[in-house]
């Protein structure tokens, strides 16, 4: 069995998420997106892990190891690392963005476990759940 390649997601997300052309600043209508590949380079030597890409693909959250967490704000021209002060020892495996780009979550693994939650684009981060239960496992989150 081969490992998940850390380069998928992001690589996802810039192949499905980001399709339109990064000059056309309009909303994307689904008739005009093509999927492409397109490699963009960010600086975090992360394990990306969780991957959340806006519906009409005008920002994206990723997420992985090292307490990372990354911001597009801009169809993955650029990415920020927003990542939460002092969780460098947790695993973010998934990340859920909502509709204002500015408001997401991430999840932690281990022992404690823990959700974080910004309100402000990653600028501050707080910690909204949190099991210390040694079995605790929590894999991926999911809103309808």
């Amino acid at each position: 069995m081969h490992p998940f390649p850390s380069w998928l997601p992001f690589m996802f997300c810039c192949a499905v998420g980001f399709a339109q052309d990064p000059g056309d600043q309009g909303p994307p209508d689904s008739h005009q997106l093509t999927p492409v590949w397109k490699v963009n380079q960010h600086d975090s030597a992360a394990s990306l892990r969780g991957l959340y890409v806006d519906p009409l693909g005008q920002w994206a959250w990723a997420s992985g190891s090292g307490g990372t967490v990354l911001r597009s704000p801009d169809r993955g021209v650029s990415w920020e690392d927003v990542s939460p002060d002092n969780a460098n020892r947790f695993d973010f495996l998934d990340v859920h963005g909502f509709s204002d780009g500015r408001q997401a979550l991430a999840l932690a693994v281990g022992s404690p476990a823990r959700i974080y939650r910004t309100r402000d684009a990653g600028l501050t981060w707080q910690v909204v759940f949190e099991d210390t239960r040694p079995e605790i496992f929590l894999d991926a989150m999911a809103f309808w």
